[in-house]
């Protein structure tokens, strides 16, 4: 049996008609139908010669945003996003990183203290500095004091402390260059002394004076100093339920949605081939013959 290829081929007649009236014109079209012989095939309107033909090569591809699954011959798109969520926190609570927390900040108690020393009363501290005063030695007229000692000796005569001098005093001896009686002594007077700023009582000098007291802030328990203000920050676990947008599926706290469509298809031929219908031709060269 002989493989035929069949194609149409418009023809257009025109008949002309002339009469006494005037000229009209009658435009009719006739299909013809075109059958090429085995071997040839239809190609601009005229049968050509057909050398070779193949399946075309068909390519599969997809839109931006879609993956080509090669095995099926399919387009998939992923989206993703975060799930929705309803009513999550209890009340008073602020939902924030999957979270539900709670800050309740109060002011801080504050503590008047002193220093090592010193005693508070109210807000101010009183503070006590002592030293010993500074003693001052008098002796009667006469007598001296040689050492540190601070014994009164009364004076005698050089001559006495010359130990060539038959008539020397019993007891003159001559002390820190100064000849005094060793065996004649009296009680020195004391005097006590301060510098200034100090008041003396005693034999010893004291100072007095105030400070404003250190006012030391603290916290309750549970609660972080944050500048000027103590802070305690409570979280919870979310108690709403997680949702997605019609057409996504949740997984934990994601919304997923999958898209799948037929890849697009395209029909490719080798070189020297030309794709008609979707199946590839190599035709007679023209100038062969």
């Amino acid at each position: 049996m002989k493989k035929r290829v069949f194609g149409i081929l418009i023809i257009m007649s025109v008949s002309f008609l002339i009469t006494g009236c005037g000229n009209s014109n009658n435009n009719e079209k006739k299909e013809e139908t075109v059958n090429c012989e085995e071997g040839y095939y239809l190609k601009d309107g005229k049968c050509t010669k057909v050398e070779d033909s193949k399946d075309a090569i068909i390519s599969y591809n997809c839109e931006d945003g879609y993956t080509l699954d090669e095995t099926n011959k399919n387009c998939t798109k992923i989206e993703t996003k975060d799930a929705k969520i309803d009513n999550p926190c209890p009340t008073d609570y602020t939902f924030s990183n999957n979270k539900c927390t709670k800050s309740t900040t109060v002011d801080p108690t504050v503590t008047p203290s002193c220093l090592d020393g010193g005693t508070l009363s109210g807000s101010v501290c009183k503070y006590k500095d002592t030293k010993a005063a500074k003693a001052t030695y008098t002796c009667p007229d006469g007598y001296y004091i040689v050492d540190s000692s601070n014994i009164c000796y009364r004076g005698s005569h050089s001559s006495n402390c010359d130990p060539t001098n038959p008539f020397k005093i019993d007891g003159a001896q001559k002390i820190n260059g100064v000849c005094v009686q060793t065996k004649a002594t009296a009680s020195p007077t004391t005097s006590y002394s301060c510098t200034t700023g100090f008041t003396l009582q005693g034999s010893t000098c004291v100072r007095e004076y105030e400070l404003n007291a250190l006012m030391k802030k603290s916290c309750p328990s549970g609660y972080k100093a944050s500048g000027d203000n103590c802070v305690k920050t409570e979280t919870k676990d979310i108690t709403g339920n997680y949702y997605c947008e019609s057409g996504y599926d949740i997984s934990d706290t994601i919304c997923t949605k999958t898209t799948v469509k037929e890849a697009l298809k395209s029909y490719s031929c080798e070189a020297s081939y030309e794709l008609l219908n979707n199946k590839c031709f190599k035709f007679e060269s023209e100038n062969s013959n």
